[in-house]
């Protein structure tokens, strides 16, 4: 996850890294399904610890991977979104 850079240019930078087709609208669609919207211009170094759960898996899950390995993904999180990061997995 690269710090400096937003929410929303770190799902963009990751899309282009994986070769994802249509990266606007994957990025849009990932960042109201893991309700990052409200945080999409800030630094990664600056949102809680939930959020950045959230964005290493919404990253993680980016291409349709075949496996994909996940180490407590939902860890830091308020019950509220560890639910929905869960029905998302």
């Amino acid at each position: 996850m690269l710090e400096k850079l937003s929410v929303e240019e770190n799902l963009t930078f990751f899309c282009i890294f994986k070769n994802i087709k249509d990266t606007p609208t994957t990025v849009e669609e990932i960042l109201l399904e893991f309700n990052l919207a409200h945080v999409r211009h800030t630094a990664v170094a600056e949102i809680s610890g939930g959020q950045k759960r959230k964005l290493q898996t919404s990253i993680a899950l980016l291409g349709n991977a075949q496996f994909i390995l996940l180490d407590e993904p939902s860890s830091g999180m308020d019950p509220v979104s560890r639910r929905e990061t869960w029905d998302i997995i």
